[in-house]
Formats: C-alpha cells, structure tokens, sequence
C-alpha cells in the first residue's frame, strides 16, 4: 500500500511540474492590455488571463485597481 501511494504521489508531482504554468508580477514585465502569454477582457471586472509563462508589470494591476475597477488573475492550463 506504501508503494502504491508513493508511486501516486510522484506521478501527481511530475505531471504539476510538466503542467506547470509560471506568473511573475514583475518590474521587468510586459505592460498594457497584453503581453506574452497574457491578455486582459472586460470592464469591471477586468480578467487578467495568462496562458503560459507570463511576466506583468504591477502597474497593471495598480492601474485597474486605483481606478476602482476589479481585477480577476486566472491562469489557463492545458491537460494532455
């Protein structure tokens, strides 16, 4: 039973890692209403969705936020 479990939870281990997606909120990332691997939909609130490693500049989010208007961070997996 021990190693039943221990083999689940390595393959659980390397399949997040193989699926993982990377979100950086950076000074050196992308700004405006998209950048790589990242784009923006909606008004209030705004959705913020990155597809893969993407890299947003916080004035992004500051931006919307200073504004009144209320931001959603998802980020898009893909199974397979």
């Amino acid at each position: 039973m021990k190693k039943l479990l221990l083999i689940l939870s390595l393959l659980f281990i390397v399949n997040s890692v193989i699926n993982a997606q990377e979100l950086t909120i950076s000074s050196s990332g992308n700004t405006g209403a998209s950048g790589t691997n990242w784009s923006t939909s909606g008004t209030n609130p705004v959705t913020i969705t990155a597809t893969g490693a993407a890299n947003i500049n916080p004035s992004v989010i500051q931006g919307y936020l200073n504004s009144g208007t209320s931001v959603i961070v998802q980020i898009l997996t893909s199974s397979g």
